[in-house]
């Protein structure tokens, strides 16, 4: 049994309620089931055809029809986007409840694995919309930076319909601006934290 992963794990690959995870530590991946129970461990490659294996043997149900993904806020955890996660679920949404090392890496780092779980979820899948918060609005922007088209000038995958932001730090954050040079805060929240004192326009690449 694992805690599901708070502040060293990242998700690259979510199907229904398992996921692969990444230690932003050591570079490890895991693949944990509906419970966090781990069910397999080693690189990624393992984990994925661990994954693939209960899904062929219908351990595990590919999503299908509209997905709503979840993106946490820094020093946060999926547990903060819970009960929005469940009133969409009663609405008939099926959902994935993105975990990342918010304060371990940088913004970049976490739209990488950002991708990778978009671009994992199916072929079943129709739709899809984000719901970020506060540095999840950030991730999923840098995400659609990095994958436009430089000729059709489309981003990110075809299937996402809409984004929802809740206190997006599009301008960048006063608090990061004022406690930066902080010793306790760059402990706390981290690179990615130090990253939210600049705007959009100097966090994302030149």
């Amino acid at each position: 049994p694992t805690s599901g992963g708070k502040q060293f794990w990242t998700d690259f690959r979510c199907v229904g309620d398992w996921r692969v995870q990444q230690n932003s530590e050591t570079g490890h991946c895991r693949l944990l089931d509906q419970k966090n129970v781990r069910q397999a461990w080693g690189n990624f490659d393992h984990c994925q055809s661990k994954l693939n294996q209960r899904i062929q043997a219908g351990d595990v149900k590919l999503m299908q029809g509209p997905v709503v993904i979840l993106i946490h806020g820094l020093v946060r955890s999926s547990a903060s986007m819970q009960t929005m996660e469940k009133h969409l679920q009663q609405q008939g949404y099926s959902t994935i409840n993105f975990r990342y090392a918010s304060s371990r890496k940088r913004i970049a780092e976490h739209a990488v694995a950002l991708r990778s779980v978009i671009d994992g979820v199916g072929p079943g899948v129709t739709d899809i919309y984000l719901v970020g918060h506060s540095l999840g609005n950030i991730v999923a922007r840098r995400y659609f930076y990095d994958t436009k088209n430089p000729v059709s000038g489309t981003m990110g995958d075809r299937r996402i319909r809409r984004m929802v932001m809740l206190g997006p730090p599009n301008q960048g954050s006063q608090a990061a601006r004022l406690f930066k040079k902080s010793l306790l805060f760059q402990t706390f929240a981290g690179v990615s934290g130090s990253e939210l004192a600049a705007d959009w326009e100097h966090v994302k690449p030149k």
